[in-house]
């Protein structure tokens, strides 16, 4: 390298300007002296060319010590020259040539000096130039390495070697390139093997252009492993050809670790965000919904799909009442501008719901507005509790009678209790006159007998009962536990205990207080919603089976009409008058028309009902099935259909392939007055495959764009393009079906794309 490393000149430099001035300054004096002793001694040789000793004197001094010690050589040579050679043929400057001669020599040895001290300068200076590069480049916390296109390296800095568990760069120039190959294994992001070939090294020797990569290194010596991004740029000689390649790696481990985590922590809080009671909408700056949690989805009776894209101010908890949609935009406007608003709405309908609603920004780091999060919790009951809290407080103001009255017919057991319960040793201090109305038991033998406890709940529940009361009462905040319990006359119960530990005036925990609350019906109510849920499951599954078995055996009769009525017309065509002729065309038409209709509705039928196993499918070979499945009516378009690399995933082989010929024959039917030019590519996004076929056909107007896969829609007559309106829906099912979605794109005139998602196949 010209400054990074040290010339052996340099070096040698650096030891001769580190001699004393009057050494330097003697030893131009010496080679001053030696110079005339070698012209005396070699004086019949050089008596043509006296000076020539006496000019590489100069010069060695000029070269050793600088422009004084050439100077002194020079005047010291001058001297000697006029003395003992040209004084010693005749008197000193008795001759004006030798005059001149000196004056020459004088003026040429002074022009060595000088730029002999220019070169020492220049030498300095680029000795103090490496240090400074060599200083910046050791300091920076990258590695920087310098390579030879064969991949030799002539340069490496501190942050090289430790990156490569290397104790000082040297060890990297000193190392054969096929060593370092051997000691570090690559892998791509995929796991998969990188060659060395592979290095952007390669890349910008062919091209000349700077290249880049990320890759894993395993250290086999060391037994270490780091994620290093590489950017590689050329050193070209003056032609542009590649002299060198300058090397960047930044150690990215933790970056790669940073976004696994992140991934991890997205998934916890989409887990998170399902089983919060509260619900979460997640909304774009324009108030679109882009993500919404489970609860929202129970509480207004639809599924994610539907929500999301939707308006927040579209939902039905707001319209049409006006001033309620107006109130949520405000909140929404208020949230875009930063500001985090909280407040009580009401819903529409005959069972409205009070909402605590909050909406906050998200922002980025450059507190760019990137999220609307609006959270909310139905407060109905919290609310009506408070109402009768606010008329308790009231009440308690004007006679502790009435209060008490209150309190004790409450639907609940109001309960005070002190003492550790883990071990079942709480004691109940007050319980509420409810107690006999709920259990049949009086009060104070429950609070006089506490082990009469451990006969009223279920034994099944006793110890799961302790630990979670105990855990409550040891956290310090409020709690829930849900057991069972048998009252007096044998009925079991469901209950409901709430409770939150109080302290003492030192902040220790005493005790505990809280409501037992009948949730017999609740509990009854939810299990009739599942006996519905899989009522409902078994009622579908018997209408999916009634339409299998209807759409199956409806082929037959008509299979026998449609016979029958062409027996007919041959038959009896010379007994029957065109109009006849007519008639029975229109039958067997419709008799065709319905057995296509009805086989299509047994292929729907038959999506759902199939149970074949999912199994590794290559796209790719779907694809080329379902072209050869439509061979005639390619041919007969003179469709043209290419395909980019398609993946293999995990479904389905013989539903996939009806995907892919549906759409393709979709394309084909409905094109325009050019061939028809279709193409197949895949897209990797994440954790899915999106494929995507488009075509340059006649397209679709937007408004019809989610109406085509519903089943029986047509956006022809029959007398334009034939069908059912179908195979859309089909499509559509097999896809949901193998857990994915699909969607169109359209311009009219110019062509469509139907894209749809499938889950990658990862090997078990």
């Amino acid at each position: 390298m010209l400054l990074m490393q040290a010339h052996p000149y340099i070096r040698q430099l650096e030891r001769l300007q580190s001699l004393p001035p009057a050494v330097r300054y003697s030893l131009a004096v010496g080679l001053a002296f030696a110079a005339l002793g070698l012209t005396l001694l070699a004086w019949p040789f050089v008596k043509e060319t006296p000076l020539v000793f006496f000019v590489a004197a100069v010069t060695v001094a000029a070269w050793l010590g600088g422009l004084i010690a050439g100077l002194l050589a020079t005047f010291v040579s001058i001297i000697l020259m006029d003395y003992f050679i040209i004084s010693a043929q005749q008197p000193i400057l008795g001759n004006p040539s030798d005059f001149v001669t000196l004056a020459i020599f004088g003026l040429v040895a002074l022009l060595i000096s000088w730029l002999e001290e220019q070169r020492r300068a220049a030498i300095v200076a680029a000795q103090q130039s490496r240090d400074e590069i060599n200083a910046v480049l050791n300091s920076i916390t990258d590695a920087v390495t310098v390579q030879r296109p064969d991949g030799t390296v002539v340069f490496a800095n501190q942050s090289a070697a430790r990156l490569t568990n290397n104790a000082q760069p040297e060890d990297l120039y000193s190392t054969p390139t096929t060593s370092l190959h051997q000691r570090y294994q690559m892998r791509d992001a995929a796991g998969n093997p990188l060659a060395p070939e592979a290095l952007p090294r390669n890349e910008v020797t062919r091209t000349g252009q700077p290249a880049s990569l990320t890759f894993q290194m395993i250290d086999t010596a060391h037994n270490t492993s780091r994620w290093i991004h590489l950017s590689s740029a050329p050193i070209v000689n003056n032609d542009g050809s590649v002299r060198l390649i300058a090397n960047v790696m930044r150690n990215v481990t933790a970056e790669r670790e940073s976004e696994q985590t992140l991934r991890e922590e997205r998934r916890r809080l989409y887990r998170v965000l399902n089983d919060l009671a509260a619900f979460v909408a997640i909304l774009a700056p324009d108030g679109t919904i882009v993500e919404t949690n489970r609860a929202l989805q129970q509480a207004l009776s639809t599924t994610a799909d539907s929500l999301t894209g939707r308006s927040f101010m579209s939902l039905p908890w707001w319209q049409p009442d006006q001033a309620k949609t107006d109130s949520i935009a405000d909140m929404l406007a208020a949230a875009a501008n930063g500001h985090v608003t909280r407040r009580d709405v009401s819903t529409t309908g005959e069972n409205a719901r009070i909402l605590d609603i909050t909406v906050a920004p998200l922002t980025t780091r450059s507190q760019r507005l990137e999220f609307l999060v609006v959270s909310g919790i139905d407060i109905t009951e919290r609310k009506l509790h408070e109402g009768q809290l606010a008329q308790m407080n009231m009440l308690l103001g004007k006679e502790r009678q009435r209060l008490s009255r209150i309190l004790h017919n409450l639907p609940g057991i109001v309960f005070e209790g002190s003492g550790t319960p883990r071990h079942g040793d709480q004691r109940m201090d007050f319980l509420s006159d409810y107690t006999e109305h709920l259990l049949g038991y009086p009060p104070r033998l429950l609070q006089e007998n506490p082990q009469k406890w451990r006969e009223i709940i279920h034994p099944d529940d006793w110890d799961r009962m302790l630990l979670e009361t105990a855990r409550i009462y040891e956290s310090g905040e409020t709690g829930i536990v849900e057991f069972r319990a048998y009252a007096a006359d044998g009925t079991m119960l469901h209950l409901e205990a709430r409770s939150t530990p109080f302290t003492d005036d030192s902040g220790e925990i005493v005790g505990a207080g809280g409501v037992i609350v009948d949730v017999t019906r609740r509990k009854r109510a939810e299990t009739a919603l599942k006996d519905y849920a899989l009522e409902l499951n078994r009622s579908n599954a018997e209408l999916e089976q009634f339409a299998y078995v209807a759409s199956h055996d409806l082929q037959e009769p008509l299979r026998m009409v449609g016979s029958y009525l062409q027996l007919l017309e041959q038959r009896y065509s010379d007994a029957l008058d065109e109009d006849a002729r007519e008639f029975i065309a229109f039958a067997v038409d419709g008799a065709t028309r319905m057995k296509k209709l009805i086989q299509d509705l047994l292929a729907y039928s038959r999506v759902q009902r199939s149970k074949a196993e999912h199994t590794p499918v290559s796209l790719h070979s779907a694809l080329e099935r379902a072209i050869d499945n439509l061979t005639v009516p390619v041919q007969e378009a003179q469709a043209i259909i290419t395909h980019d690399s398609l993946p293999t995933i995990y479904g389905n082989e013989s539903q996939l392939v009806q995907v892919f010929q549906n759409l393709i024959s979709n394309a084909i039917k409905f094109r325009g007055q050019e061939p028809p030019r279709i193409h197949v590519s895949a897209t990797e996004r994440d954790d899915i495959w999106e494929i995507a076929i488009s075509d340059n056909g006649i397209g679709i107007e937007s408004e019809y764009l989610e109406r085509i896969f519903v089943i029986f829609q047509r956006l022809h007559t029959r007398e334009q393009y034939e069908g059912t309106g179908i195979g859309l829906a089909i499509c559509r099912k097999i896809v949901q079906y193998h857990g994915g979605q699909i969607w169109a794109r359209s311009t009219p005139g110019e062509g469509t794309t139907f894209s749809f998602t499938l889950p990658k196949y990862t090997q078990g």
